[in-house]
């Protein structure tokens, strides 16, 4: 008995520094997530070019993305991971091609921050994505009509 009252306190001491150590305040552990970097789109900007219309996203750092379409309105989805798109503000006007408008969204839930742009579209066209300088280039492609293809045959 006396030798397991003598071990009794260097358990107790065990188990409080295990409990300690593995038991931060939830708010310490958030901290240090929240202080990590986030990157942000500084910049969407938008050109016509001959055969497509180009959106060109910049970002504070290279950006992690998703891109899909959704339909009923039409629009292309940017989701960006642990990204802030807030300093973009409000709606941002286009009016090129199929595009008329991007609207920045924020998303800040407990798994992580999101940053999503709405791409509203007037019609549906083709697009690629693909990457220049850390920058993400959307590419609508234009449709090519009957009168272009009909423009390379000569009247005789």
């Amino acid at each position: 008995m006396k030798l397991s009252m003598a071990k009794l306190p260097w358990v107790l001491v065990a188990f409080a520094l295990v409990v300690s150590g593995c038991a931060a305040p939830k708010s310490q552990m958030r901290a240090s997530v929240e202080d990590a970097a986030v990157a942000s789109v500084v910049s969407v900007t938008g050109e016509e070019l001959p055969d497509r219309v180009r959106l060109n996203i910049e970002g504070s750092t290279t950006l992690a993305y998703t891109v899909f379409r959704l339909s009923e309105p039409l629009r292309l989805i940017v989701d960006l991971a642990d990204t802030d798109v807030t300093e973009l503000g409000e709606e941002i006007a286009v009016d090129l091609g199929n595009v008329s408008a991007v609207n920045p969204i924020q998303f800040d839930e407990d798994s992580g921050r999101i940053g999503r742009l709405e791409i509203s579209l007037v019609e549906l066209w083709d697009y690629e994505t693909s990457r220049s300088d850390g920058n993400i280039i959307i590419d609508f492609l234009k449709p090519v009509t009957v009168a272009d293809g009909a423009g390379s045959e000569t009247d005789e």
